[in-house]
């Protein structure tokens, strides 16, 4: 790829050769730049990026800090989630793979300057333990749901972490067995509500489950789409009365997935359930948030015959 400044100098020549007035650098809108010079005569170079500063979208968002934290094996780590608190810090909630051993649980707090804090990194035996969802906890602590496969049966595993990064508790969910959780919501009493996939009689069903405050288990219940074949539950928010939104993926026959989107009770009876299939290829929801006026608005992709994934946004009631 070429240098931005040497971009601009060969465009600012053709537009010389065709007069001038059909250059206005537009095409480079979005590109890495250093200083103004770098984004032709009518952008400007805002945050490392050439944007139109009269443009109806805005400018794009300053990038106030950046880390990258490796756990220093040559190998992967992951920051697969995130929550927030009143005070600016964030949690970052993932993994770090280790060198001929199964991977642990990285749990990384920071400050609201981007300094970090503590890393945590739960041992739960020889297993693969992943974290794959987090939230706030009233107690200005957090808690991470994700998996740990022990042996080669997966289940649901939940850890607690205090104000200041230290473990607060570990639920190993064994009772749920053969399953994975991937979102969490913390309920107005302090407890929590997943959603993730339990193996059923035919396949995967979407699994939805209350854990109390100190991470005790106390309800679970599944959801089956119908084909008998994988569903999973991605994302889960709160609903203003109570209930709970998810979003995830269902199997169909010829093994493509569909988006779902469903409202539930709080104790997971399903109120409604919708699909979308956007051109006969892999469709899923991965997240989901619930706007002060109570629509939903769902992320995820959609595959495209010729285009790969595409990024899927959809506001709806509730």
């Amino acid at each position: 790829m070429g240098h931005p400044r040497r971009l601009v100098v060969a465009a600012a020549l053709l537009a010389a050769a065709l007069g001038g007035a059909c250059f206005d650098g537009g095409f480079l809108v979005g590109r890495e730049c250093v200083s103004d010079d770098d984004c032709g005569p009518t952008l400007k170079c805002f945050a490392g990026v050439c944007a139109d500063p009269n443009s109806e979208d805005g400018l794009p968002a300053e990038v106030l800090w950046t880390e990258v934290l490796d756990a220093g094996n040559a190998l992967d780590d992951e920051g697969l989630a995130i929550a927030t608190r009143a005070d600016g810090a964030a949690l970052v909630a993932g993994y770090s793979a280790r060198p001929n051993a199964p991977d642990d649980i990285a749990l990384h707090l920071f400050d609201a300057e981007g300094a970090l804090l503590r890393t945590t990194a739960p041992y739960t035996g020889a297993a693969d333990d992943r974290m794959l969802g987090v939230t706030r906890a009233l107690d200005d602590g957090f808690v991470a749901v994700g998996e740990s496969s022990p042996d080669t049966e997966t289940h649901v595993l939940l850890q607690g972490v205090e104000q200041f990064g230290g473990q607060s508790f570990t639920t190993n969910a064994v009772d749920l067995e053969r399953s994975t959780g991937a979102g969490i919501l913390m309920n107005e009493d302090g407890s929590f509500t997943i959603t993730g996939a339990i193996e059923g009689s035919d396949g995967l069903d979407v699994l939805i489950a209350g854990f109390g405050p100190g991470g005790g288990p106390d309800w679970d219940t599944s959801f089956d789409n119908g084909l008998d074949l994988d569903d999973r539950g991605h994302a889960i928010a709160g609903l203003p009365d109570g209930g709970l939104v998810i979003t995830g993926s269902m199997t169909l026959a010829d093994g493509t997935l569909d988006l779902w989107v469903g409202a539930f009770d709080a104790d997971g009876d399903e109120r409604w359930v919708v699909t979308y299939d956007e051109d006969d290829l892999d469709d899923e929801g991965l997240g989901v948030a619930v706007t002060s006026r109570g629509e939903l608005v769902v992320a995820g992709a959609t595959e495209r015959d010729g285009e790969g994934r595409n990024i899927w946004v959809r506001k709806l009631e509730a």
